[in-house]
């Protein structure tokens, strides 16, 4: 049987190994009904001639062969590039599914005649067609209809190759059987904004031969890294290294190597071996045996995207306008080249869900911030203690579908952004997230307004339970800001009278409409 059409796909790349469970145990779709299920397992082979005269021709060949005894074969001819920035795909496809046991399934390029194969050898011309790689993969597949008859299939995707097993990814697609383009923008906002996924670039294709190639490298949650990352030490034995690195100013890969390391502690309980040092953030040096490195960097946390897309569903931007910024996000996680820092890893680990640990952090219920500083004999003699110094940027967003004063606050800080806003489930609170610096022309082109900026060069004091800011701020001048960021019986009076803080005025304005009060009674007017 032969199909042939246009294919429309969204892939995402999943949160972590959890979203692909919690997306199989669901019984119910908003908006959609379930009206059919299957399990299988792929051996997808991919041809192409010696010097690449189908993927130059952007086009690609796939045998694949089911684990399902019936012995059949399927061909697939593409035409058309793979996911953009969007994670979108619209090519055109020729499907031929050949049942009985084929001649050359298992071998090299089988001698058969069928519509894929006749498409591929007239590219070709003279060149054979060879096998580049086998992809194993296992796939729950949802299939989707809802009321105006749109129909769907919710793939959730395992990869390895069989060739190399340390390469393995993960993949959620949707893909568009019947019905109007509309509905697969519906359900992909709805997958974003549930659980955190983000569109990714390329194709299954593209991205294991870019790997193969040196090009690429394998993107995976915490949870299928912290697999990959033990299989690796457990081989590696004693003496052996596994590096860890995350951006200037990230906790991630401290995160990653606490869970590593609970992980060896478990699976090495009965082993007589100590097994491979973990290093995290550390230039290694030549005595050092590194077997497996991997990159940790946050993407867009799953609380933020669900806050991200909302508001502009509220705000009525287009879906697939959504889609395309969103992907224009998450594409430098995806190729070698286009993060430097990566650049001699094995691996790059993406913790949006988070598994780890948390990356959410609420602001102190206990604050306050003070016109003027301490003095430094006071504060050392208090028994402060120093533990960080950096130069903060602060941006001030309005969402595009605000209807009050809410706003979006973005600080960089070294490598890494925090992004904040009032979290309405949580009592109002302001909840931050880490993310990356690309998040600043996110905003902008989701349609976020930019209110304000402000710099300021901050140290930070510990002092038992509390946090003790030292800012100074470009166009203000000198503050203390005082946190509570620990259980500690010394209430705020007490912290501020010992660092002699209790005579200085207080506000809990933010830096930026200080700022701005600050233009507005001292305006700087042009010189005639």
């Amino acid at each position: 049987m032969a199909r042939r059409g246009i294919e429309l796909e969204v892939k995402f790349a999943p949160a972590g190994e959890g979203t692909l469970d919690a997306l199989a145990a669901r019984t119910a779709f908003p908006g959609w009904r379930i009206c059919g299920r299957q399990d299988e397992v792929q051996h997808n082979t991919y041809f192409d001639t010696p010097n690449g005269t189908l993927e130059a021709a952007s086009c690609s060949l796939r045998r694949r062969i089911l684990d399902d005894g019936a012995g059949g074969v399927e061909w697939t001819f593409k035409r058309g590039r793979g996911p953009g920035r969007d994670g979108v795909a619209r090519r055109r496809e020729i499907n031929v599914r050949l049942s009985g046991k084929v001649n050359g399934n298992k071998g090299d390029f089988p001698k058969v005649k069928c519509a894929p194969i006749e498409r591929a050898r007239r590219l070709a011309g003279n060149q054979p067609l060879v096998p580049l790689f086998t992809l194993l993969t296992i796939r729950h597949q949802i299939e989707l209809v809802r009321s105006d008859g749109a129909r769907v299939a919710l793939a959730l995707d395992r990869l390895q190759l069989e060739d190399a097993p340390v390469y393995r990814e993960t993949e959620i697609e949707i893909e568009l059987f019947d019905g109007d383009e509309g509905a697969v923008a519906d359900l992909a906002l709805w997958l974003m904004r549930t659980y955190g996924v983000l569109p990714m670039r390329g194709s299954k294709r593209g991205r294991a031969l870019a790997w193969k190639r040196g090009l690429g490298l394998p993107v995976v949650g915490p949870a299928l890294a912290l697999e990959i990352l033990g299989d690796q030490a457990v081989q590696a034995g004693d003496g052996a290294v596994i590096a860890l690195a995350s951006p200037r100013g990230s906790e991630q890969a401290n995160r990653l190597a606490e869970g590593l390391t609970e992980r060896l502690r478990i699976t090495q309980a009965d082993l007589p071996t100590t097994g491979p040092r973990i290093v995290v953030n550390r230039v290694l040096g030549s005595e050092d045996a590194v077997v497996f490195s991997a990159w940790v960097k946050v993407g867009l946390p799953r609380p933020l995207i669900h806050y991200l897309v909302t508001d502009l569903a509220a705000a009525s931007v287009d879906p697939w306008l959504i889609l395309r910024r969103l992907g224009e996000y998450v594409v430098p996680s995806q190729r070698r080249y286009l993060d430097p820092a990566a650049r001699t890893t094995d691996l790059i680990v993406i913790d949006n869900a988070p598994l780890l640990a948390a990356d959410q952090h609420h602001t102190p219920a206990v604050q306050m911030k003070y016109f003027g500083w301490p003095r430094e004999e006071v504060l050392l003699a208090s028994g402060a203690t120093l533990f960080s110094a950096a130069t903060e940027d602060d941006y001030f967003y309005r969402p595009p579908a605000a209807l009050s004063d809410d706003y979006l606050r973005v600080r960089l800080r070294e490598d890494t952004a925090w992004v904040s806003y009032a979290d309405t489930t949580a009592d109002s609170a302001i909840t931050t997230h880490e993310a990356r610096p690309r998040v600043l022309p996110l905003l902008r082109n989701l349609g976020y307004r930019e209110q304000g900026k402000v710099r300021k060069e901050r140290r930070r004091y510990r002092h038992g339970g509390w946090e003790i800011a030292l800012d100074r701020v470009a166009q203000l001048g000198y503050f203390c800001e005082i946190r509570q960021v620990a259980a500690d019986q010394r209430g705020l009076a007490t912290i501020a009278a010992t660092l002699g803080l209790d005579t200085l005025t207080q506000t809990a304005t933010p830096y930026w409409l200080l700022v701005q009060d600050a233009q507005r009674a001292f305006p700087i007017l042009p010189l005639h």
